[in-house]
């Protein structure tokens, strides 16, 4: 396993920095527009905002609130709009100088000399049950462990979010942003697991029997026929995922459900790189469940 040593000297981090802004630069452009940038403390107006079909990006340095750090704030680019505020995704930080417990992101040098983006995995701002554990568990990423020369007995078990000199490495913070967005998602509303069997049923009992209505404006993306049908020929009535054949046939053929790695609502291609057929149950669980296992094994099917 890789050692990652964390970065803790002033102007290694600065130039680390630099690095990731670099990286971001090259990959998400400028989005003209002033933007407002909704957070706990606050709003920040953003004129220099950047963003390509995914994710945006805002920086700055804050120094007089807090831990003085480098700001790092994310969010969906499908959801970015001039007319409102805009929500951050996940804020990948660093101190200015020294370690923080309290900050999530790090710089970190890898043995043999490469700079790396890490995270902590703390995400949700401690709501029960969005946190740091549920949110690794959820991803079924393989932690890194980092070290603090300052501190020898201080080793932590962080998340790699990509390494500066792949040539890929916006890959992998959009990855992470979006995996963000996912968790957060799926764990958005008060988690009834944790209500008593009584609560549960006087909610249950209290609830209208008649569901109100409400006129709603959908988003409706018109996908090829031709896509959904190479993808269900190529995986040969079998899973993508699980590998299984299809639970039963209609009309003689096997069923199996078409789904986009990447969201089309997230800007995610309408194309065969980018779309797996998979069962029902595999379907669902890829709403609900997924892993980054997962993904990266889909795009291994869609790239055949």
């Amino acid at each position: 396993m890789a050692r990652f040593d964390l970065i803790t000297d002033r102007k290694e981090i600065r130039a680390a920095q630099k690095a990731l802004e670099d990286v971001l630069d090259d990959a998400l452009p400028i989005r003209p527009g002033t933007y407002i940038i909704g957070h706990q403390g606050g709003n920040n107006e953003a004129y220099t905002l950047r963003a390509n079909a995914r994710i945006w990006h805002h920086r700055q340095v804050i120094r007089n609130f807090g831990t003085p750090r480098f700001w790092n704030a994310f969010g969906l680019a499908s959801q970015l709009s001039t007319k409102r505020s805009n929500n951050i995704t996940v804020e990948i930080n660093s101190p200015l100088s020294g370690s923080s417990g309290a900050i999530a992101g790090m710089f970190a040098r890898e043995a043999g000399g490469g700079l790396a983006l890490l995270h902590s995995g703390k995400v949700g701002g401690g709501r029960p049950g969005i946190g740091k554990s549920e949110f690794i568990r959820s991803l079924g990423a393989k932690l890194v462990p980092v070290f603090d020369d300052d501190r020898p007995s201080s080793e932590r078990s962080v998340l790699l979010v990509a390494r500066f000199d792949d040539p890929h490495s916006i890959r992998g913070i959009e990855a992470f942003v979006l995996a963000v967005a996912r968790f957060k998602d799926r764990n958005s509303t008060d988690n009834l697991d944790t209500w008593t069997m009584k609560k549960l049923k006087a909610k249950a009992l209290a609830a209208q029997s008649k569901p109100r209505r409400t006129l709603q404006e959908v988003v409706v993306f018109y996908r090829s026929p031709h896509i959904a049908a190479y993808a269900k020929r190529r995986a040969n009535g079998y899973c993508d995922l699980c590998g299984k054949k299809a639970p039963f046939d209609v009309n003689g053929a096997p069923f199996l459900e078409c789904h986009h790695i990447d969201r089309l609502a997230d800007n995610g291609e309408d194309s065969i790189f980018n779309t797996v057929a998979l069962c029902p149950n595999c379907h669902r669980r890829t709403h609900m469940a997924f892993t980054n296992a997962d993904i990266t094994h889909l795009r291994r099917k869609a790239a055949r």
